[in-house]
């Protein structure tokens, strides 16, 4: 018996190797010990999540226990295995998985324990664990009479040698990816050690054979494989021990070899020249191509019999321009007969004597002919696989339908209650027609397929039912049954009837979705015009890749519209008005890798429904929500929600102060029901119509912070309006309306004055007073956008500001910059060099000789920010003001 173990981590991995069924016959949990899950990666994830709140890092033991192939213990006995093992590590009382592999018909177990204790938190000691493992195999061996294993550690015997190194774990795995395994290479590696004289000599048969000599960094010697895994040249010898190894290599120059990572890149570039040679990847296993050309080569006698074989296996022998022979397979890959056979070149040579090798093809003509008949055996293969499977779906859909008809002609003669002309008047209502077809009955679908009224099908209900018919024809002379192609020929004419009634319906009326396809197409001109129009209407124009198509009706690359209920619709003459070349012209311009694919599309859709459907938010939380979810980059998501009268705005310090001081107001207001938030500076916010602010965060768009910073970076700041011009274009918007509405009121309460009136007045009380509030026509406020609205207001405030600056002689960093670098232009092109903002403020004493100092363009700065918060603070003193005034007023 052998025990292997060691401390690890990663739970997620360690579990997913216990569950690995592929390489294992059999994987059986056989317990879980002091842990609340039953499963395994349950229980070791638990045991991860309590050995975060420790110090040790690698939390779990996994332990092994192989016995031999040949040796089978009783459940018993497994148990008092894995609890001895778990005394002598000291484990008791720890939680456990023990997991049950049968691999290759051995049995083996694995046992993984929490070295941390659950009350305590402190992991256990695995120092000398080796020692460990070899007493507890020593002690079971002899409870259970198995036969002894020599070890390292404890009770070594005299004259019985330890078996051979076996490879390192990380060494099998590198095997197991390449698919060379260590002890093959390690048994081709020592067959050419012991058949060469010189290290020379050996290094030369491992650069024949596809490897590399390198040196190593810690090891004297090192080979690498074709694959580029690394190996210790005395690792892969057989009985040589390191002395040996350097006095055999003592004529190689160690210095002169490629090291490690120099041979790595080698093999590396040699495989790629392999299949730039090749033409393509062979796709082949070599080891499996390697052992059926050498089963070839150990039955053939001659090379025209191996030659043959080879044809007839798919293989084509060709004559190499360095080799003597070279083996090309089905998919073009090129072998050395002597490598693929196992045997040496003299021998290849001598039993392929009786071959002329000018007669056979080159390596490219025989690739060319390897290449063309696996083309040809493709779509073979490719048309007989389709022909199987559409004869399969046939036969598929004719049963069914067979079994189908069955059931509604029993149903239908039971409910008629077993009487033929109640059962012929019924059948008609299910689609299904009786027929006489020479002596018998049948029944038509209305497809045209005939079904036979035979007794394999119905078993008894058939002869009742066509004595049943055969009664009625009887009984009522004048009836007669249809034969098969009269009700063909009928079923045919009213099927052509359907079609063009169709065809009229579908030409004149389009449904909802197509109608807003077709006026979103015909309004617009450009591709991507018309990819805007159709997203105003909440529909998303979409790409199909390569797996959707394959998984749909639609075509690779298709273009096609998605609704907001996921239903897909295809760009077509008839969602259009186009015809497919001009259809084709016009969305061709469109860039589609900015466009959803049609899974993402209906992803997207049906998120959007389920924002709209939330009664969770309130209107214009859901209004954001669906134009970020329905837009890609940042701008469009502000045009969006202009689309839907909101505003995009940004937070200003000033404003920030407002929002501080607007809060406390409402937190000191016990009245109040919450406080409003606190804003930042540089702040993105959305104004609705009534003048209300909402927070860009993981509510209102769905997105946590990161990404909503990524997609709103896109949007020019400078562009947008400030919070209060926002509001006052709310305002101003809000009362355009009341003006407008009250003027409508006006109009209507004169002409229902007028109409009470029989005579006319010549000047009606009412006039004066609408005079009074009603302007002339020339002077009324006409209807303005709110976007033109806030530009107006934003330039009426650019020209003020500009004229404050002017007045109190405030010079920013940039007008100081700029008025220097226009005086001194022709200095500095003498110069030939930039001069910095420091240089110029430096030279603008004249104009501060008042200071008597050097002001820096950070001085002014901070002195323009000092003004323009008094300023700030004078605005808010007055509206104070303004307040209180009011409140007096209203108090009056």
């Amino acid at each position: 018996m052998i025990i292997k173990g060691s401390s690890r981590a990663g739970a997620a991995g360690l579990s997913k190797h216990l569950q690995n069924a592929k390489t294992n016959e059999r994987v059986t949990l056989q317990e879980t010990s002091w842990t609340l899950a039953k499963d395994i990666t349950g229980a070791l994830h638990e045991m991860d999540a309590i050995a975060a709140g420790g110090r040790c890092k690698a939390f779990m033991y996994h332990a092994q226990i192989n016995p031999k192939a040949d040796e089978h213990l009783t459940p018993e006995q497994w148990q008092k295995a894995v609890d001895t093992l778990e005394k002598n590590l000291g484990l008791e009382g720890h939680q456990r998985v023990v997991v049950e592999h049968v691999k290759d018909g051995r049995q083996h177990y694995h046992v993984v324990w929490n070295r941390l204790d659950v009350e305590t938190l402190k992991s256990v000691s695995m120092s000398w664990n080796y020692r460990t493992h070899e007493l507890t195999a020593r002690q079971l061996e002899k409870e259970f009479q198995l036969e002894r294993v020599q070890g390292v550690h404890v009770e070594r015997e005299e004259g019985k040698t330890r078996g051979a190194d076996t490879p390192e774990r990380w060494e099998f795995e590198h095997g197991q990816k390449s698919g060379l395994d260590p002890l093959q290479i390690k048994a081709e590696v020592s067959e050419l050690w012991r058949a060469s004289k010189t290290g020379q000599e050996f290094a030369a048969a491992l650069e024949e054979s596809g490897y590399i000599l390198a040196k190593g960094d810690r090891r004297d010697f090192c080979i690498i494989d074709e694959p580029g895994d690394y190996h210790s040249l005395a690792r892969r010898l057989e009985g040589v021990k390191a002395a040996e190894v350097r006095e055999h290599m003592k004529d190689v120059d160690r210095a002169s070899l490629p090291t490690v990572a120099e041979a790595k890149e080698m093999q590396s570039e040699r495989q790629q020249q392999r299949e730039i040679g090749h033409g393509q990847k062979s796709g082949l296993n070599p080891r499996q191509i390697k052992a059926e050309v050498s089963e070839l080569w150990s039955v053939s006698k001659t090379g025209q019999e191996f030659a043959a074989a080879l044809e007839e296996h798919g293989y084509l022998l060709a004559k190499g321009d360095r080799r003597d022979f070279v083996i090309i397979d089905e998919r073009g890959g090129e072998y050395s007969a002597a490598r693929a056979t196992g045997s040496k070149v003299a021998e290849v040579r001598e039993r392929m004597k009786d071959i002329n090798r000018a007669a056979l093809p080159s390596v490219e003509a025989a690739k060319t002919l390897q290449e063309e008949q696996a083309r040809k055996r493709e779509q073979e293969e490719r048309v007989k696989r389709e022909q199987e499977t559409e004869d399969f779906e046939k036969q598929k859909k004719r049963e069914a339908m067979r079994a189908q008809v069955v059931d509604t002609v029993c149903a239908v003669w039971k409910e008629s209650g077993y009487n033929g002309l109640d059962f012929l008047v019924s059948i008609q209502h299910k689609g299904l027609y009786v027929a006489q077809d020479s002596n018998r009955f049948v029944v038509v679908q209305e497809n045209g397929f005939m079904h036979g009224l035979s007794a394999k099908q119905y078993g008894e209900t058939a002869q009742k039912i066509q004595e049943g018919i055969t009664a009625t024809l009887k009984d009522n002379n004048g009836l007669i049954l249809p034969t098969v192609e009269e009700c063909r020929a009928t079923l045919k004419e009213r099927h052509e009837e359907e079609y063009k009634a169709l065809k009229i319906s579908q030409s004149s009326e389009l449904g909802k979705t197509q109608a807003d396809i077709r006026l979103a197409y015909t309004l617009t001109k450009g591709g991507q015009a018309f990819a805007d129009a159709l997203a105003d209407k909440g529909l998303i124009l979409a790409r199909v890749t390569d797996s959707e198509a394959q998984a749909s009706i639609f075509e690779d690359g298709e273009l096609v519209v998605v609704n907001v209920h996921g239903a897909v619709n295809r760009l077509n003459t008839r969602t259009t008005g186009a015809g497919k070349s001009e259809l084709i012209k016009r969305l061709s311009l469109i860039n589609r890798d900015e466009l959803f694919t049609l899974s993402e599309a209906k992803e997207e859709q049906y998120k959007a429904l389920k924002i709209s459907q939330s009664s969770e938010l309130g209107k214009t939380q859901a209004d954001i929500r669906l134009a970020y979810a329905l837009t890609k980059g940042g701008q469009a998501f502000a045009n969006a929600l202009e689309d839907k009268g909101l505003i995009l705005a940004r937070v200003t310090d000033i404003e920030v102060q407002d929002s501080i001081t607007l809060s406390c107001f409402y937190s000191r207001d016990m009245t109040k029901d919450f406080a409003p938030p606190i804003l930042k500076e540089g702040e993105l916010v959305v104004v609705n119509a009534h003048g209300a602010v909402y927070r860009l965060n993981a509510r209102t768009t769905g997105d946590d912070k990161s990404e909503m910073i990524e997609r709103l970076s896109g949007i020019n700041r400078a562009d947008l309006l400030t919070l209060r011009e926002a509001k006052e274009t709310v305002y101003g918007v809000k009362q355009h309306r009341k003006v407008e509405k009250d003027l409508e009121q006006i109009k209507r309460d004169n002409k229902r004055q007028a109409m009470s009136y029989p005579i006319p007045h010549p000047h009606p009380p009412w006039e004066a007073e609408a005079q009074k509030i009603t302007p002339p026509r020339d002077e009324r406020p006409r209807p303005q956008h709110p976007a033109d609205h806030a530009r107006s207001i934003i330039r009426e405030r650019e020209e003020k500001a500009k004229r404050e600056r002017e007045e109190q002689g405030l010079r920013t960093a940039r007008d100081i910059i700029a008025r220097e670098a226009k005086d001194g232009r022709t200095e500095q092109t003498d110069r030939k060099e930039v001069r910095t903002a420091k240089d110029i403020m430096r030279e603008s004493r004249t104009e501060q000789t008042d200071r008597k100092q050097v002001m820096t363009a950070k001085d002014i700065m901070r002195e323009s920010k000092e003004r323009q918060s008094e300023r700030g603070e004078r605005e808010r003193g007055d509206d104070e003001e303004r307040k209180r005034k009011q409140e007096r007023e209203r108090e009056r």
